[in-house]
């Protein structure tokens, strides 16, 4: 993974060092699990989707972490573990984090920043904020 060197020691080999990237998604991040919606399928099943808020925020986030990644020069998905800091700016105090985290590691994979978010082994520091008049997630990956 490609991005900004980070302080420390970690990594393969002597002296190698931690990478870093950092990412800022704007707009109010919405999670999968505020009104949710059912639906039928054709034989009479049901299935429940995302709400609508937190589709269009998925996919706004898709293409604003897409769009940085390659700006940041890095080419392909990150495969390794990594620590994610998540800083999450809501327009209201509302919304557990747990979920909104949740959120953001699947925009991380499904934007190709990394593999799977199964690697994500720690959100140090990751916190809900007050910024009403300009919400936004700001994501910092790094390597472990």
């Amino acid at each position: 993974m490609q991005g900004t060197v980070a302080g420390g020691d970690r990594g393969p080999g002597a002296g190698a060092r931690a990478m870093r990237l950092a990412f800022t998604v704007l707009g109010p991040p919405a999670t999968k699990k505020n009104s949710p919606r059912i639906f039928k399928r054709r034989g009479g099943q049901r299935f429940v989707a995302p709400s609508a808020a937190s589709e269009s925020w998925t996919e706004s986030a898709i293409i604003q972490l897409g769009a940085q990644l390659r700006r940041q020069g890095v080419a392909t998905p990150c495969a390794k573990p990594l620590s994610v800091r998540a800083l999450v700016y809501r327009v209201r105090r509302t919304g557990d984090l747990d979920n909104f985290l949740a959120a953001v590691g699947d925009a991380l994979q499904r934007s190709a920043v990394i593999a799977n978010d199964s690697q994500i082994e720690s959100w140090d520091g990751s916190r809900k904020l007050l910024d009403p008049k300009n919400p936004r997630v700001e994501i910092t990956l790094t390597e472990m």
